[in-house]
């Protein structure tokens, strides 16, 4: 079953400053997830830089459960690097028998300047 959740367009301040993600943080758990292989869920960062606008300058990596964890440990940080002035989180999974709970995750952001 396809899933996902997607967040809102998100900023700094009033946006009007370029915002720079070099790290993501997922906070994601596979409890009671009956998949015959690890399950996993990808997260998507999308950029624009203008209202209105569409997306641009994507960055997606996966998040996956290892095999060695039988307590929830998860990939621990994502590297990406995608620059806007807003952004939006999207979370899914394709995987039949993937069961995934979003927490809550943190992205590594700081004010970026336009060249």
């Amino acid at each position: 079953m396809d899933s996902f959740i997607e967040s809102a367009s998100m900023d700094i301040g009033d946006g009007d400053t370029f915002s720079y993600i070099r790290r993501l943080v997922p906070d994601l758990t596979f409890t009671g997830s009956t998949a015959l292989s690890s399950p996993q869920a990808t997260f998507t960062l999308k950029a624009r830089n203008f209202p209105g606008a569409n997306f641009n300058n994507t960055s997606s990596s996966d998040a996956i459960r290892t095999q060695e964890s039988p307590v929830e440990e998860y990939t621990d940080q994502l590297f990406l690097r995608v620059r806007g002035r807003s952004f939006a989180l999207r979370v899914e999974s394709e995987a039949l028998g993937s069961k995934w709970k979003l927490g809550s995750p943190r992205v590594d952001l700081r004010p970026d300047g336009r060249r």
